[in-house]
């Protein structure tokens, strides 16, 4: 009895050799046709890879556009919406008035023909400017600042509109710059720019052989006190002028102190501008003293009722206007200068942002170089092959070129922002992750094979990689394609954006990561393949090379010991044991994050047009906008929206919203203002303009007319019928379109004389075109919205003003349809696209990502449990940076939109693993299976990742600084989450068998698949396998089947 049953045992024993055997052959022969050229003709497919990426960068350098980055602003505005359509048009009117443009302020044919029929009076002019020179000449005496020798000539107009080159000091001991220490330290400072070898070039000149002399409180003080040069300055100079300061300090502070008081042409100023403010003011205090009240010294002696100097900012302009001939200038006299004695430069507007941060762009390039090197050296330890490394880099590489070739030649998107730059940190991270996990899984499956192989040896090794590679590739396949995907898609949403740096940064990097898909799919393989064939060797002889070599394989094969006791033992009693308290902890941790991001402190909204930072908070750059507003110059310009209410132009952007440079180009309207009707409407227009409630009259209601229809009425009654006809008082309201037109363009005429009523592209008033027809008009609004408003105010003020105009729209004649408004609504214009645009890019990444997970696990239960740990990713993240102080300027949100890319990756390896368990029944051997799968490779690829971030915070772009601290908090967060919330709700809740799966989307797997999946995966269980008498190990990287170390 006992004989037949071991004889029915060895027969059956016989069988299942002989059935394995089969199964075995049935593979190799069914491997498919891409793994079989995988493992037949790799060396094929990386040489075609090769030839195709080399193809693609020639053809980018020699055809292609290279970026440019001098202007980093360039991008960073809303297109697309109806308020941005609004911003482009008028835009493009500023852009298009003037002389020879497509619109103008003037009548210029007019004016031609009055100035031919007025030649025989210049003579007199030049008789009346002789004169007038003469008189000038003759108050040297007095104190007139402009026409001493502290100033250029000239110059009347406010200094901020100048364009002067300009720097803030500050007091270094924070008590005051009213010192003669400080005052000597700034002229010091000042000179040492003036002997600058290059300044002459870019200086304003006083004279053929000298610069204009700064614009400076030292200068200023110097020419108080009568001494030539702000040197020569003492203490009894300093009480001077404080003296004098004293005594015209309340003039500036209750307004009467204006620009031009006291100067040699005061009536025309007071008749145009200041009205009679001047007439109480005293001699001495001229434009010296208004300059150093109004730009010099910051806005603290008006508040402070002892008229103190106790200021501890001083701003000086320096008369050569901004742009690029500043540059050599800054870097030689500004740039990592250290702080003299107790003052020291603080903020700098020089127009050179966009130069220097360029400069900056190229200087912190080796910071990404550093973090890719150390990448590279972890993948070159973690798979013990610097060809596999050296091809990982350079597919990475490829990837990237690729997409700039897709990116310009077929989605035909030239412009190429700086923020592109950071999908390098995204490319690494995402690559590394790619090869890490390819490569894990390679050789787990290599091992597992070879386990097999050990029952029947009839075929070799080599026949055996095609079945091998399908195993990969099925394992692994699936894997890349749901965190490529998803990755790319979060990336795709921000296609939708409506500000076009973002739009552009999501195409690029969107194709740059399908791209990166691609190649690690063929490319890597095929390396991996290719080394495994022809490049493995075993260092067991006592050569040179070996004896050198075998101690760090010794170190590393006890570093994978280590790894494969933490993650197969450690690991899995931390998730397993703890689900209940992990899942409870980082469900309460989702929620808390939950109320910061949304309640307290919240993740605001930018608050300050300054929303477009690329240098550090305390880089002088970022801080003259910061520091300016302490000055009462800052207010002319600031304070209040002024609303501009445009007829006879439609608002349409017809341009690239990829390209910022091309706006595309203006749309007239059928317009015509000189009909009767349309004068009496905007007439009555105005008038209920300035009963709303909004409305704010103007401080100089003389000097400034917001609807010219009312000025253009007042000026014709006013004038006499014996020298001003058909322009007089007796012509009647609404008047003939042709007498209308005549007396519009000779009104205006009379103010092209006067200088302090120059017209502006921005000025209120009618737009003529190249024959002098009116084809726009412009009404100024001044209201009492402050620019400092929060965005729900703005919002609320918008909304109102647009029923306003609609209301009264609606009954316009048709020759004045279509009216429109805009303002100065950039800023709030921004915060509303970044705040749609986030959320709707969040929602298009965190929908896709459902989908992909759906579709590829066909399991409801796994793509819900997924997307809970997105969720929770998405918001720790976000509230770490809104705990940080981060604001959702341009580069938080792209942050924001693409967390959902970055977070989905670990978890998407994770859950496909699980579904791939061979225990379908064990949902905590399933788990335990997907951590010793790939648990060390997500380990290393988040550490990788990590790094990569890390390397950018010394960078001194702000951009590169920011994306590598987001890196560093999505990592972990994302680590912690796949980890220990996602596989702990596995445990607890994980389905079981076909629980949750979508039946209308699974697949029949054909015999030989079954066979396939049976023999890769019956030995993958964490707990260990008793083959053949001896215990295996499943970490692939402490497997040595040739008794020596495997090298390449």
């Amino acid at each position: 009895m006992s004989v037949n049953k071991n004889k029915q045992s060895y027969e059956d024993v016989l069988k299942n050799i002989e059935r394995k055997r089969i199964n075995r052959e049935n593979e190799e022969l069914n491997i498919g046709w891409y793994c079989w050229l995988l493992s037949e003709y790799p060396a094929l497919i990386i040489f075609l890879c090769v030839c195709l990426s080399s193809t693609l960068l020639v053809v980018t350098i020699v055809y292609g556009e290279l970026p440019d980055f001098s202007d980093p602003a360039k991008g960073f505005e809303v297109r697309g919406t109806e308020l941005s359509d609004r911003l482009v048009t008028w835009e493009n009117m500023l852009n298009q008035t003037g002389y020879n443009s497509t619109l103008s302020n003037y009548p210029y044919v007019y004016l031609k023909r009055k100035a031919l029929m007025e030649k025989a009076r210049k003579k007199n002019k030049r008789k009346k400017k002789k004169k007038k020179n003469r008189m000038k000449r003759s108050f040297n005496d007095d104190w007139n600042f402009i026409t001493d020798g502290y100033t250029c000539p000239n110059s009347r107009e406010p200094i901020v509109k100048l364009g002067y080159s300009r720097w803030i000091y500050e007091a270094t001991d924070g008590v005051t710059l009213w010192s003669l220490q400080s005052l000597l330290q700034m002229c010091k400072t000042e000179h040492q720019v003036l002997d600058h070898q290059q300044y002459p070039e870019v200086c304003l000149r006083k004279t053929l052989s000298s610069c204009c002399p700064t614009i400076s409180l030292a200068n200023h003080v110097a020419y108080i006190s009568g001494v030539e040069s702000c040197f020569n300055l003492t203490q009894d100079d300093i009480l001077k002028a404080e003296q004098v300061l004293r005594l015209c300090a309340p003039y500036y502070c209750s307004g009467d102190l204006q620009l031009g008081c006291n100067s040699s042409d005061t009536n025309t100023l007071n008749r145009y501008i200041s009205g009679t403010r001047c007439g109480n003011v005293p001699g001495v205090c001229t434009d010296a003293l208004y300059n150093i009240f109004h730009y010099l010294i910051q806005g603290s002696l008006c508040t402070n009722h002892s008229m103190r100097f106790n200021f501890t900012l001083s701003s000086v302009f320096l008369p050569a206007y901004t742009g690029k001939g500043m540059l050599d200038l800054y870097y030689d006299k500004f740039h990592n200068q250290p702080q003299q004695n107790s003052i020291k430069v603080s903020s700098i507007n020089f127009g050179v942002d966009g130069l220097v941060f360029e400069d900056l762009l190229l200087a912190d390039s080796i910071y990404p170089g550093v973090a890719m090197l150390l990448l590279l050296v972890i993948v070159w330890i973690y798979t013990s092959s610097l060809f596999i490394t050296t091809m990982h880099l350079v597919a990475t590489t490829a990837a990237m070129v690729t997409s700039y070739f897709i990116y310009q030649f077929i989605f035909d998107v030239t412009f190429f922002p700086f923020l592109n730059l950071t999908s390098t940190l995204v490319m690494l991270g995402l690559s590394t992750d790619h090869i890490l996990v390819l490569y894990s899984t390679w050789k787990r499956c290599c091992s597992e094979d070879k386990i097999y192989e050990r029952v029947t040896t009839k075929h070799p090794v080599g026949r055996r990689i095609g079945v091998v590679a399908k195993s990969t590739m099925r394992h692994v396949g699936w894997s890349l394609f749901v965190t490529s995907f998803t990755t790319s898609s979060a990336f795709f949403s921000n296609a939708w954006s409506s500000v076009s740096a973002i739009k552009c940064f999501g195409i690029y990097t969107g194709l740059a990561v399908l791209c990166n898909l691609i190649f690690a799919l063929t490319w890597l393989p095929a390396s991996i393949i290719f080394h495994h064939k022809y490049l493995q060797f075993t260092c067991n002889t006592k050569s040179v090379f070996c004896c050198i070599i075998r101690p760090f394989t010794r170190i590393r094969n006890q570093a994978s010991e280590v790894s494969r006791v933490f993650f197969h033992q450690i690991q899995v009693l931390l998730v397993v044991r703890f689900r209940i308290l992990w899942v409870t902890f980082f469900t309460l941790l989702a929620i808390t994050s939950m109320y910061i991001v949304v309640f307290n402190p919240g993740f605001q909204l930018p608050r300050s047009a300054s929303y477009l930072q690329f240098f550090e908070q305390n880089h002088p750059f970022e801080q003259y906008p910061l520091q300016q507003r302490y000055f009462d110059f800052d207010k002319d310009y600031k304070g209040f929206l002024t609303v501009r209410f445009i007829f006879g132009i439609e608002p349409i952007d017809d341009g690239n919203p990829r390209n910022p440079d091309d706006k595309g180009n203006i749309h007239f309207t059928r317009f015509n203002v000189s009909d009767p009707q349309s004068q009496r409407w905007l007439l009555n227009f105005c008038t209920i303009l300035r009963s709303h409630k909004f409305y704010r009259e103007p401080e100089n209601s003389q000097f400034n007319s917001m609807c010219f229809i009312e000025t253009l009425k007042k000026w014709i009654e006013s004038r006499s019928c014996k020298t001003g006809a058909p322009c007089c008082k007796m012509t009647r309201f609404p008047y003939k379109p042709n007498v209308f037109e005549l007396c519009l363009k000779e009104a205006i005429s009379r103010l092209n004389v006067v200088p302090q009523l120059q017209l502006f592209p921005s000025s209120p008033g009618p737009r003529f075109d190249s024959k002098d027809v009116i084809r726009s008009v412009i009404v100024e609004f001044p209201t009492n919205q402050k620019t400092s408003s929060t965005q729900s105010e703005i919002a609320e003020f918008v909304k109102e003003i647009d029923e306003t105009l609609q209301v009264h729209v609606e009954t316009a004649p048709r020759t004045l349809a279509g009216g429109w408004f805009v303002s100065s609504l950039n800023l709030y214009a921004l915060q509303t696209s970044l705040y749609t645009g986030t959320l709707t890019s969040v929602g298009i990444s965190l929908l896709v990502a459902q989908i992909v997970i759906l579709v590829t696990s066909r399991n409801l239960v796994v793509s819900i449990f997924v997307n809970l740990s997105i969720g929770g990713v998405i918001f720790v993240t976000v509230a770490a940076l809104a705990l940080a102080g981060w604001e959702l300027n341009v580069l938080e949100s792209v942050t924001v939109s693409i967390s959902v890319g970055l977070s989905v990756d670990f978890t998407a390896h994770y859950a496909i693993a699980y579904l791939l368990a061979p225990e379908k029944g064990d949902r905590q051997r399933r788990v335990e299976h997907a951590l010793a799968r790939i648990g060390s490779a997500i380990a290393t690829a988040a550490f990788t990742t990590f790094l990569a971030g890390l390397g950018m915070l010394p960078a001194s772009v702000l951009a590169y600084k920011r994306f590598g601290i987001f890196l560093m908090v999505i990592m972990t967060a994302s680590w912690v989450y796949s980890n220990y919330f996602f596989l702990g709700l596995l445990s607890l809740l994980g389905p079981q068998g076909n629980c949750g799966s979508l039946s209308c989307l699974s697949y029949k797997k054909n015999e030989n698949e079954e066979h396939t999946t049976t023999l890769i995966t019956e030995s993958t269980s964490v707990r260990p396998a008793l083959i053949e008498g001896r215990t295996i190990s499943t970490e692939p990287s402490s497997i040595n089947h040739n008794g020596g170390n495997v090298l390449e």
